[in-house]
């Protein structure tokens, strides 16, 4: 009796000291995603800075669509620093708070409507920044793009999964959509380049074409039950 006692207050320190352990490494974790987010925000503020410098409109423009970028990934990293899951984000808060982000530096106001469709999906960090750096690129072309000369506008983003292994991200306006001759794939421009090479990051597929507007459609490998194994490890 007095062994297996003893073998019992042996196993509750253990899981006590791993417990402490696991606490730690938590905190570790939201401390770099909490400097990392910071660090973004010090480029971007720096970026601003500069930008009031310059009188050559094409660089203004190009530190502007820099600091889209870096807020986008600023995003992820200070959701995973205020969630008790360091492991995965909420993809449909955090498209929500991608998309009013963009709506408030565009000032879009009551001429172009949002309409989401977002499945409750979490995903880690390493698909989670590559899928937010494309809905940036392609949400602030249709918003910059797709409505000229045009009143109620609408874009529509959706990610859904239609099945267990995979989820498909759609992007589309009621916009002017593209001319017939242009070639997606063949464009020299940054944002095109960014979308494809993220795109074969993620290893999936990306198609645009048009319908009513402009189509963006991506599908992309999703295990489902690794991420839910994720987000119960922690809860």
């Amino acid at each position: 009796y007095k062994q297996k006692r003893k073998a019992n207050i042996l196993i509750t320190q253990r899981n006590e000291q791993l417990g402490q352990l696991v606490k730690e490494k938590e905190w570790l974790v939201k401390e770099v995603h909490h400097r990392v987010k910071n660090n973004l925000q010090m480029v971007i503020s720096l970026l601003n800075s500069q930008s009031a410098y310059l009188d050559d409109d094409a660089a203004v423009l190009a530190i502007t669509d820099s600091q889209r970028r870096m807020h986008a990934m600023s995003l992820i990293h200070h959701r995973l620093y205020q969630s008790e899951n360091v492991s995965v984000i909420d993809m449909r808060a955090y498209i929500d708070e991608l998309i009013n982000y963009l709506k408030d530096i565009y000032d879009t106001g009551a001429g172009i409507r949002f309409e989401l469709g977002i499945q409750q999906v979490n995903l880690d960090v390493s698909q989670a920044v590559p899928v937010g750096l494309i809905l940036n690129e392609v949400i602030t072309n249709s918003i910059k793009y797709a409505f000229v000369n045009k009143s109620n506008g609408l874009i529509r983003v959706s990610l859904q999964a239609p099945d267990s292994h995979h989820l498909n991200l759609t992007v589309s306006d009621n916009g002017m959509g593209l001319p017939k001759s242009f070639d997606v794939f063949a464009s020299k421009s940054l944002g095109m380049s960014l979308i494809t090479g993220l795109v074969s990051q993620l290893e999936g597929t990306v198609e645009f074409r048009n319908e009513a507007g402009l189509k963006m459609t991506m599908i992309f490998p999703y295990e489902k039950n690794v991420m839910d194994m994720k987000t119960k490890t922690v809860a």
